[in-house]
């Protein structure tokens, strides 16, 4: 899920650095424990693929075993027996959907090890869900609503927090061999894979990047209006995530796109603005 920040197995998110900690303040501290257990086994996952693991296949094969079971002590042999305890407890307390973390696996995860780019904008939509999206439909349950309500709007803020940790982390991934934008939109500009692979600032990269923001925009607008009046005020962390999210993008556009050589972030007065506007908007 390229390269977000890490958070070791039950240590406490740091609300200085973590893009998405603000949405947590708003929860209750039971619904706030269970969300932190989430992101713990979304990070430990993630971490499989993403540091380094010579053949992740095993362990990824080890998870999915444990999500269709529920049984912690098919964790053992990677000594995670005690984050999968703590998981099942969650589980049961929101009713959380098995089938997305299934998708964050097949979808997601699996798709970093044996894929380098995209081809069509479907592919890296379909890509966002698998590692975004998903995420956003587990969590649905711990904010108070029943998954089933939210999904759509769930899936497509999923979409739109991916597709602009795709724009601001092109440099990384490229340093990795990846190309995360489709190969479609590289072509409608002129854009040579090479040059993003090497890092090379060309005006036709900036013509793609500039376009990338436009297609993350209508990603987050098509979400406010799946997002059901119903549940406005208990999805309120995944609308402050939205903002904190829109704002890093206008971060990025505001330093005309620097992402090929270094990662853009907000400070932390700039994630209090943005959680600020949801609550006043």
């Amino acid at each position: 899920m390229h390269t977000a920040e890490s958070a070791p197995f039950f240590q406490q998110i740091s609300f200085l650095s973590s893009h998405f900690a603000p949405a947590f303040l708003f929860l209750s501290p039971d619904r706030r424990r269970g969300l932190q257990t989430l992101y713990a086994v979304f990070r430990v996952l993630d971490d499989v693929v993403d540091k380094g693991e010579q053949n992740p296949g095993p362990i990824l094969d080890i998870w999915r075993n444990f999500f269709e079971k529920l049984d912690p002590q098919i964790l053992k042999p990677i000594g995670h027996e005690k984050l999968g305890s703590a998981f099942v407890s969650v589980t049961k307390a929101f009713d959380i959907p098995m089938f997305a973390f299934n998708d964050f696996l097949v979808h997601g995860l699996l798709l970093d090890t044996q894929k380098n780019q995209f081809e069509t904008p479907m592919d890296t939509e379909r890509y966002c869900y698998g590692v975004a999206g998903t995420v956003g439909v587990t969590c649905l349950p711990v904010f108070g609503v029943p998954w089933q309500e939210a999904k759509d709007f769930a899936v497509r803020l999923g979409i739109t927090v991916q597709w602009i940790n795709t724009i601001r982390d092109v440099g990384v991934d490229a340093q990795m061999g990846r190309i995360y934008l489709p190969q479609d939109h590289l072509e409608k500009f002129g854009c040579l894979k090479e040059d993003i692979l090497n890092r090379r600032e060309t005006p036709a990269f900036q013509e793609l990047i500039r376009y990338e923001a436009g297609v993350a925009r209508s990603h987050h607008r098509r979400s406010l209006e799946l997002l059901p009046k119903k549940w406005e005020k208990e999805l309120l962390p995944a609308r402050i995530m939205g903002n904190i999210y829109m704002k890093l993008l206008a971060k990025i556009e505001k330093h005309n796109y620097p992402v090929l050589t270094r990662k853009v972030s907000l400070g932390m007065i700039e994630r209090v603005t943005a959680t600020l506007n949801a609550l006043w908007s």
